[in-house]
């Protein structure tokens, strides 16, 4: 009985430290993840869009251009964006400020009306089946984003 509840209590231990290691290794994967983000040209995140969208949905040439413009300007305003967000956390060394509720509100309708106006460009230049595609693409990351956002909120919790 001993010898079981030592090897209980071992297998236990290794469970453990395991996932731990593979938390540490995900967690250091992630700020690589977004670190890279954050020094990628808003042209080369626009050129690698263009690409997954001409992949997936078959885009012509003609169209690839054409969407290919659409997102480097939607990659610059958000770059932008996020450059002066970063400015104004960076800006008090003692305090990192949080944005107010009304503030966060605000960048969420903002947001959502780039999504809308950039949705409203590409339905110009895609055929319908091809921007029924894109639709679906888009609920799909968007159900991916929010995933990872809760998870990372439980993550947090833990």
């Amino acid at each position: 009985m001993k010898k079981f509840l030592m090897f209980a209590f071992a297998m236990m231990t290794i469970g453990a430290t395991a996932q731990e290691k593979i938390k540490q290794e995900r967690g250091a994967s992630v700020k690589e993840n977004a670190e890279a983000r954050k020094n990628t040209s808003p042209k080369e995140v626009a050129d690698i869009q263009t690409e997954r969208m001409a992949k997936y949905l078959e885009l012509s040439e003609d169209q690839k251009k054409q969407v290919h413009k659409i997102l480097a300007e939607q990659s610059a305003l958000k770059k932008a964006k996020l450059q002066n967000i970063e400015d104004s956390k960076n800006a008090s060394p003692v305090s990192k400020p949080q944005l107010s509720e009304e503030q966060k509100n605000k960048l969420k309708a903002e947001r959502k009306a780039q999504k809308q106006a950039t949705d409203t460009k590409l339905k110009e230049i895609l055929t319908e089946e091809q921007f029924a595609k894109y639709q679906t693409m888009r609920e799909r990351q968007d159900k991916r984003k929010k995933h990872m956002i809760e998870k990372k909120a439980t993550d947090k919790k833990e």
